[in-house]
């Protein structure tokens, strides 16, 4: 019934990378689907929606080197498709809230359009899954970190640039707390996952302080089932833990950066 987590991955996505400090901001949008699986492979659910969201970004640039700090949220209701402890399907809503924060460092290899990515990001999702057909809500609080290496192409043309990137993606330290009714708030320590991630990026600068930027970042990743939790429920002793599970996360965002 638990699931398992559903991460936010390297952001990159509102960046400058002039010479110098920069900040900006991006109008944001999240499409994901995200699948459990018992241990003998049967889907047991499924979430998938669509999620608004609005990115702040810190970037400074140096001679061959160039630091970017994201911050972003993403909040909306999102479709549910699961089954009761029973076997009965049944379909609701989950009101989700995200927040990932990440550091990237980039640096120039030779020629300067080819660059070597390291980036760290940490996350939270507030997950309430509403109830539905006599089915009770279930609250999760997760929390986990994300390590990418990855490699980006950098092409300029005048005042245009595209970039194309691709990350590994090992996903760290998660944990789950379950609020359920009828057993005890619980943490669960989650399996470690990995995956890939890909990017395009468009950018046109307007003047010596202005750009827009239009990115567009997808991933892909798989966790392992986690070890079995012992949790005191009005029922007794429960043994709970979280699914196998895969993601597929799609990232699209319109920033605007500045430069100081």
């Amino acid at each position: 019934m638990l699931r398992a987590i559903l991460v936010s991955g390297g952001l990159a996505l509102c960046q400058s990378v002039w010479a110098g400090p920069s900040v900006s901001v991006a109008v944001l949008t999240k499409d994901f689907q995200y699948t459990e699986f018992a241990e003998d492979g049967r889907v047991l659910d499924r979430e998938r929606g669509t999620l608004p969201g609005v990115g702040y970004g810190l970037g400074y640039r140096a001679p061959g080197v160039e630091v970017g700090l994201d911050v972003a949220r993403f909040a909306a209701l999102i479709d549910y498709e699961g089954h009761t402890q029973s076997g009965a399907s049944y379909s609701t809503q989950s009101d989700a809230v995200m927040w990932d924060v990440g550091v990237t460092l980039r640096l120039h290899l030779m020629p300067d359009r080819h660059l070597f990515t390291l980036g760290m990001n940490d996350a939270s999702w507030e997950r309430d899954i509403l109830p539905a057909g006599g089915v009770l809500r279930l609250y999760e609080f997760y929390r986990w970190r994300t390590t990418r290496l990855g490699y980006e192409y950098r092409y300029q043309q005048g005042a245009h640039q595209l970039q194309l990137g691709i990350e590994y993606l090992k996903k760290t330290n998660g944990s789950m707390e379950v609020n359920f009714a009828g057993i005890n708030p619980t943490t669960i320590p989650l399996k470690n996952g990995a995956g890939w991630a890909g990017g395009l990026q468009y950018a046109f600068t307007l003047d010596k302080q202005w750009r827009v930027t239009a990115n567009y970042h997808t991933e892909a990743w798989s966790s392992g089932r986690s070890a079995d939790v012992l949790v005191d429920s009005d029922y007794g002793p429960l043994k709970i833990h979280e699914p196998k599970n895969n993601t597929i996360k799609s990232i699209f965002g319109l920033a605007v950066s500045y430069r100081y």
